[in-house]
Order: structure tokens, then C-alpha cells, then sequence
């Protein structure tokens, strides 16, 4: 996408009825015509790609010191902005980078790495750093909204999460989950395994009766509840291979 950002200029100077006059107050440009350099300060605003409802809409952004830097910005933000697929496909990716470059200018911090939200993308994760327990909420309800893979097997997501991995990766920030991390959910289970036996062997009735009818976890379910993880997309990864399955 190539944007310049058109740059113009704007001041807080009032007119007599009180009202500001932003771009039309005459300070702003000199006699023949060009921005003076000494009243006002630059703004961009660039018409971005059309909703998919074919709604027009635009980014605005202001506090520019100089015009190349609204050029410069504007350029960044539209490079940032070509990462998601075009169309109504990559309008939610879109939308998200724009709040994320909007957050950024804001708080005057600095705009988001390209590399880091192509790589992001391209794999399908999450663009804004979040836990996994709160990427898995927002899948979960997409899934259920687009209905797109079986009831069945979203219930079979659900029930390994609520069984097994809750406990341990919900509070993990997504780009700190590592190979050595998710191997915490084997561990676990087969902490879990180790208790349920020393249970059924207890000499104590009452601690015997507690894991009455509970069966250890095995090897066919522990495969099935950490092999794959769900990308925005609706298919999982498989970090183990990696491949999508």
C-alpha cells in the first residue's frame, strides 16, 4: 500500500466566535502560498483500504514536526498494513494493526516491528502479545461463531483444555511459549497419574473412595492433548512436526 499521508498543517488558533480555526487560520501559510514553517503543526490523513461493508475510512494522525515525518510515518504504517491478505480476509488483521499504530502514536512510543507481525501473521498468531488463555478464549468463541470446524472436535479442544492445560499455559504469554513450556502440561499429567495411583493404593477407604471410577491419563490422550494449537485461521499447528493438520 502506498501511502503518503498528504500532509497538511493545523494550529489551535480561535476565531472571533471562539471556534477553532485548524486548517483554514491564514497564519498557516505564507504569501505565496507555501506552509509556514513557524505556525502550525503537521498532520497525514490517508484513505485506507474500504471495509467489507464498502464503507469508506480513513487513518488521521497529527503532532508532526515535519512533513517527511508524516510522509515517513504514513509509508511505515502502510508497509504494516499490506501484511494481512487483501480483501475482506485480512480486514480483522488489518484492524488490529491499525489500533496497535494508533496505541503507538498515542503514547508516542515506537511504531510495531514489521518483522515481528509478518512472522506473526504468517504462522497465524496473535498480533499484540496476550496469554494463552486469552488467545484460547477468543479462538474458541470465532470457532463457535464461524462455525467453522465440527462441534465434536472443538469439544474435544475444550474438554483437553479444561483437563489439562489450563493449569499450566493459561497464564503464559504467547511469545514466551517455548517447547520447554508445553512439555510442563506432560509433566503435569503425569504428576496427576502418579497421585491417582498412590490413591487407589492408600490404605485410608475415605482417600480410595475420592478416585473411585477415576482412570489415569494415557499415552493415546496425552498425544491428543498437546500435539496441536489453534491458529487464527481455524486449523491447528502442529508444534512437534511442525505441520498443519
Amino acid at each position: 500500500m502506498i501511502v503518503t499521508g498528504n500532509p497538511f498543517k493545523r494550529c489551535k488558533c480561535r476565531a472571533a466566535d471562539g471556534k477553532d480555526l485548524e486548517s483554514r487560520c491564514p497564519k498557516l501559510r505564507r504569501k505565496d502560498g507555501s506552509w509556514n514553517p513557524n505556525h502550525g503543526t503537521w498532520y497525514g490523513k490517508e484513505e485506507l483500504p474500504a471495509r467489507p461493508d464498502g464503507k469508506r475510512h480513513y487513518l488521521k494522525l497529527g503532532g508532526f514536526a515535519t512533513e517527511a515525518e508524516v510522509v515517513e510515518r504514513y509509508q511505515a504504517i502502510g508497509r504494516l498494513l499490506d501484511i494481512p491478505d487483501a480483501g475482506p480476509e485480512g480486514h480483522e488483521a488489518r484492524m488490529e494493526i491499525l489500533a496497535m499504530v494508533k496505541a503507538a502514536h498515542r503514547k508516542r512510543a515506537p511504531m510495531p516491528d514489521y518483522e515481528e507481525l509478518h512472522k506473526k501473521y504468517r504462522a497465524g498468531q496473535p498480533l499484540q502479545s496476550m496469554t494463552f488463555g486469552e488467545y484460547w478464549e477468543q479462538w474458541v468463541a470465532r470457532r463457535r461463531r464461524l462455525k467453522d470446524i465440527r462441534e465434536s472436535t472443538l469439544l474435544g479442544y475444550v474438554s483437553h483444555w479444561e483437563t489439562h492445560i489450563r493449569e499450566v499455559l493459561a497464564g503464559v504469554r504467547l511469545d514466551r511459549l517455548f517447547v520447554p513450556t508445553v512439555e510442563a502440561v506432560f509433566a503435569r499429567i503425569d504428576e496427576k497419574n502418579a497421585a491417582l495411583l498412590a490413591a487407589r493404593d492408600s490404605d485410608d477407604p475415605q482417600v480410595r473412595a475420592g478416585v473411585r471410577g477415576k482412570r489415569p491419563t494415557g499415552p493415546v490422550t496425552k498425544r491428543r492433548s498437546v500435539p496441536c494449537w489453534p491458529t487464527r485461521s481455524g486449523s491447528t499447528w502442529c508444534r512437534s512436526t511442525p505441520r498443519r493438520c
